[in-house]
């Protein structure tokens, strides 16, 4: 279960290396532990939140602030750098003008192609969105 301390709940890909990765990576600049870290393909996540939709958790990655804000995508990423002390060094880039639509744009990009970004081969297939 979700731990209640936690204001932050990042849904992923734990099937996927470069989500594992990028999970790993922000874990370690997280050191206040605001994540909390559910993968997709547990069994109980779209009962524990009705609100999830399984197609969109497949294609992106989604952050629930507080029990009430969902953020998807870039969205989702950038609320995380906004949120971790290391952050604070990136965030003010995230405010420049086309900011949004180049992150936006480039995390579709990396989304539809993680396959190609993976040390791992993707073996089981769920590195395949979108196509």
């Amino acid at each position: 279960m979700e731990d209640k301390t936690k204001t932050l709940v990042a849904f992923y890909d734990e099937s996927c290396g470069l989500c594992q990765q990028s999970k790993h990576e922000i874990e370690k600049w997280d050191h206040h532990q605001l994540i909390t870290w559910r993968s997709i393909q547990d069994p109980d996540i779209l009962n524990e939140y009705p609100f999830l939709k399984e197609r969109n958790v497949q294609q992106a990655m989604h952050l629930l602030e507080k029990n009430t804000y969902l953020y998807t995508g870039y969205a989702a990423v950038k609320r995380i750098i906004q949120l971790i002390p290391a952050g604070k060094w990136v965030a003010p880039l995230l405010y420049l003008p086309g900011a949004d639509r180049a992150g936006d744009k480039m995390y579709k990009l990396v989304a539809r192609n993680r396959h190609k970004f993976i040390r791992h081969r993707c073996e089981t297939g769920a590195c395949n969105i979108g196509e």
